[in-house]
């Protein structure tokens, strides 16, 4: 058996060969160095293009033979392609082995197959590459809402009932469930109520939307599962809906939370920003005691994230930064970000934008800025416009890309940016590509909403300070506009989402509730890799990712990274003179990559929200 090393030389296969760092035989010493763990390939007489591999190290697998079909599972692994021919490529990085053959059509890819273990992760979608749906690529909300739920909190903006009792039939046994929704269309909670009742197995719900007034929005999209070990919180950016949940680029991050014990603290930064945003919703009775009993029930301080919402209001004192850009002001004046940072770029990535200006962007820029070597002014000090200029990076689907997408221009839909909003003078220079193919996704139109800086490193590899997934979208509406010579921000919006901070996780991974799971048998949680003394914790955007993100082992400079499958490339790539940002509102025309014409309305499940950004400031 014949393997092509990177470098181009050959190596035949007759013996055992142990692959991993130090190893020295012809040009594999590249294999190695990409290698966080060692295995060994053996031959196997009379098989020309099979071998045996074995897995060294904490975790020790053995895998019969590298001679399995598509789509086949031995043991923990699992085989996303057919090796057919004696000459192959072998390519080591964490826990993927790629073993590519000579010949054309022949790549075969060995993937660890494992459940993900909480942390940020992208929705499955249909119609992308088989290795684009893997891992933190891969994850399904069919997965993440298990058995034996006693209380239920679904919220979101659109749901479609019967779709999501369908896929998640963990949920039609559910004993109570409350669903709380933003839909004003009429008679769709009877829609929803119908749906529960069809299936007639819920022990007892109720469908609930919180009081919003006009050009306000229950935006939220998140659950709450109770289990008889413990709490699930789900926190995502799709609708629950069809069309959303297959087609589309969403994100979602989850943990599990255990019950409280005599030494668990009485409050975390955690529990109080989530109760205080619980209590917003004003839940009728007896759901609202079921969560006040069940957020002081369980113990949240090993929360890998900061939870950052936004309730509608004018918030003002002491309240100032509880919700909105002053939240995430307030975060990153508590957690400080290193100085090295401080010229970086911020990415704002959202599935809508609402009507802007200069002032407000700055401020919006001023909060998301704060860093270890200043901005620690007053905002209004500095020129309007002067800090987004140089630092934001606006990444929003180009025409050209709603065309070739999967569903076509059918896809703008769920991207409502309005001609008046989008086309701004203001934002022209800001405006960055969707891209979407370091997670295989330059066809499935992004729902997901990302805000984010990085820091590109001479290898090219890029490391984030912080990394925020939510349901906040590019608008006032979301994330409050600050009045009264700053002292009071308003926000319409209903939103949540969680900031990803690399001194959390790092207390997370110090915690005695790390790798908790309220679904998994005790003492049968996967490991997650725990901090040693001396270990630094580091964010990496790096969306083609092993299914362990939390699997590798600290480099000899005591460098541990945590990657996150930030789904488009950074740096994004700037708008080019020909490029038109989408609008919603604004003419299409020519075939898209179904056939259809862009001449056309909008898709009726969001005529409404079109309607409302028609009138949002």
């Amino acid at each position: 058996m014949d393997l092509v090393c990177p470098d181009g030389s050959i190596l035949t296969l007759d013996r055992e060969l142990l692959i991993g760092r130090g190893t020295s035989s012809g040009g594999l010493q590249s294999v190695a160095e990409a290698s966080r763990k060692h295995f060994t390939l053996t031959p196997i007489p009379g098989l020309e293009a099979a071998a045996t591999l074995q897995l060294l190290g904490q975790n020790s697998l053995i895998v019969e033979s590298l001679q399995a079909g598509a789509g086949d599972e031995v043991g923990d692994w699992q085989f996303a392609g057919l090796l057919e021919t004696g000459g192959c490529t072998v390519v080591a990085a964490g826990s993927r082995f790629y073993i590519e053959a000579r010949q054309a059509c022949s790549l075969f890819v060995l993937q660890k197959h494992q459940p993900l273990q909480g942390g940020f992760a992208l929705l499955r979608a249909k119609a992308i590459p088989n290795w684009a749906i893997q891992g933190q690529l891969g994850a399904s909300l069919q997965d993440l809402v298990g058995p034996d739920l006693e209380w239920v909190l679904i919220s979101n903006y659109m749901i479609d009932m019967d779709w999501l009792l369908s896929l998640c039939p963990n949920l039609c046994h559910a004993k109570k469930m409350i669903v709380v929704h933003g839909e004003k269309r009429l008679g769709r909670p009877e829609t929803m109520i119908a749906a529960i009742e069809e299936y007639g197995t819920i022990g007892h719900y109720e469908v609930f939307a919180p009081e919003t007034r006009d050009y306000q929005c229950h935006h939220s999209k998140f659950i709450i599962a109770q289990h008889p070990r413990g709490l699930r919180l789900i926190v995502t950016t799709a609708n629950f809906n069809r069309c959303e949940g297959n087609t589309k680029t969403q994100g979602l991050w989850w943990q599990d939370f255990p019950k409280k014990d005599e030494s668990s603290p009485v409050m975390s930064h955690f529990q109080k920003d989530l109760t205080q945003y619980l209590e917003r919703l004003r839940l009728p009775e007896p759901w609202r005691k079921d969560l006040q009993l069940l957020m002081t029930a369980h113990d949240f301080s090993s929360a890998r994230v900061a939870l950052v919402a936004s309730a509608p209001g004018t918030h003002s004192g002491p309240n100032l930064d509880l919700f909105g850009h002053m939240k995430v002001r307030a975060l990153l004046r508590r957690y400080v970000v290193d100085a090295r940072f401080s010229n970086t770029p911020f990415v704002a990535q959202s599935s809508s934008v609402g009507s802007l200006d200069a002032t407000w962007l700055n401020n919006f820029c001023y909060s998301f800025l704060q860093c270890r070597s200043g901005l620690q002014s007053s905002a209004g000090n500095a020129q309007a416009g002067t800090l987004a200029s140089r630092h934001l990076q606006l990444i929003w689907p180009t025409e050209q890309e709603i065309r070739n997408s999967i569903q076509g221009w059918v896809s703008g839909n769920s991207l409502p940016g309005k001609v008046a909003n989008v086309c701004k003078a203001l934002l022209r220079p800001f405006w960055h590509r969707w891209g979407g193919a370091p997670a295989g996704r330059q066809r499935a139109m992004p729902h997901v909403k990302t805000y984010l800086r990085y820091l590109v490193h001479q290898d090219s590899s890029c490391e984030l300070p912080w990394a925020i997934l939510t349901s906040h979208n590019l608008s006032k509406a979301a994330w409050g506009s600050l009045e009264s010579r700053d002292q009071q921000l308003k926000i319409r919006n209903y939103e949540l989402g969680v900031m990803i901070l690399p001194g959390l996780e790092a207390q997370y991974r110090k915690h005695r509730h790390c790798n908790f799971s309220c679904t998994s048998p005790e003492g049968s949680e996967r490991s997650v890799h725990v901090l040693n003394a001396g270990d630094t914790l580091r964010l990496y955007a790096r969306p083609s990712c092993p299914a362990s993100p939390a699997q590798p082992i600290a480099s000899p400079n005591h460098e541990l990274p945590l990657d996150l499958p930030i789904p488009y490339a950074l740096p994004p790539t700037r708008y080019c003179q020909q490029d038109t940002p989408w609008t919603m509102d604004g003419a299409h025309h020519g075939l898209d990559a179904n056939g259809l014409d862009g001449d056309g309305v909008p898709d009726d499940a969001y005529a409404h929200m079109y309607q409302f950004l028609q009138d949002e400031g």
